[in-house]
């Protein structure tokens, strides 16, 4: 193989590695925006998790008020724990 022909295949290999690594590249920076919207994903469904569970108390703490009665008639507060109660999402 001529000094010439030897050095159009290095050429050759170049072109193709330094393609390879622009891929690879690419490739690299998609997977660290997946990871990145992986850990966003999960931090919303912990924010959701504590809101949900946030609510529950509520709901019960409402409940607990609405179901307090004062010699048979409900009191402002029961009355408004009620309401809210019934108000459908």
């Amino acid at each position: 193989m001529s000094d010439a022909d030897h050095a159009a295949e290095q050429a050759w290999h170049d072109h193709c590695d330094a393609e390879f690594q622009e891929e690879l590249d690419a490739a690299n920076r998609k997977i660290e925006l997946l990871v990145s919207a992986n850990a966003d994903v999960a931090r919303i469904a912990a924010e959701r998790d504590a809101a949900e569970k946030r609510v529950l108390h509520l709901e019960a703490a409402l409940r607990k008020i609405a179901d307090q009665d004062y010699r048979g008639n409900r009191s402002t507060e029961s009355q408004i724990a009620l309401m809210a109660l019934e108000v459908k999402p």
